[in-house]
Formats: structure tokens, C-alpha cells, sequence
């Protein structure tokens, strides 16, 4: 299923923490979008969680956001150490 279009507001984290770990604001602002166009296109903005997760064992770093949506669902960003790939899960952090 392609996604449609949204724009999303991500409230942080702020460009250097996400830089730090190989992608940008606007990449991970754009995967959420994407995301959430899809799956919850009433959600308008993501909060983080404040935390910056580092799984060794899947070799991805996990940003937990709780949506703006009816059921405030919980997504979690996720960072591929080696190839800095963006998946975007339902779920909070592990």
C-alpha cells in the first residue's frame, strides 16, 4: 500500500542527535509522515519520548513519538546503525 502524502510535525529530538546517529530531521520527519499517511492520517504531530535508544543486538538506534491522534498511539522511529535505513514501527521503544 503506498502512503499518502501528510505532512506531520515532529516535536524534537532536534537535528543533531539525529544527525549523530546518520539521518536528519527531515528524513525522520519524512518516514513518520509517510507512516502515519498510511496507518493514522489524522495524526498532525509526533512527540518524543526524550529518549535515544542504542539496540546492539538489532543494530538500530529506537526514538520512541506518541502521535496526536484518537488513540495517541505510540510509534517508534528506527535508526540502522550500519546503513542509517528509517523503518517506522507501531509501538513504543523495546
Amino acid at each position: 500500500m503506498a502512503a499518502a502524502l501528510k505532512e506531520v510535525t515532529l516535536e524534537g529530538p532536534d537535528d543533531p542527535i539525529l544527525s549523530a546517529r546518520g539521518t536528519s530531521l527531515d528524513a525522520a520527519r519524512a518516514a513518520i509522515a509517510s507512516w502515519c499517511g498510511t496507518w493514522r492520517p489524522t495524526a498532525t504531530t509526533a512527540t518524543w519520548d526524550k529518549v535515544v535508544e542504542e539496540d546492539h543486538d538489532e543494530r538500530a538506534y529506537r526514538i520512541g513519538y506518541k502521535l496526536d491522534d484518537a488513540r495517541s498511539t505510540s510509534v517508534t522511529l528506527v535508526i540502522g546503525m550500519d546503513d542509517h535505513a528509517l523503518t517506522v514501527e507501531e509501538g513504543g521503544r523495546r
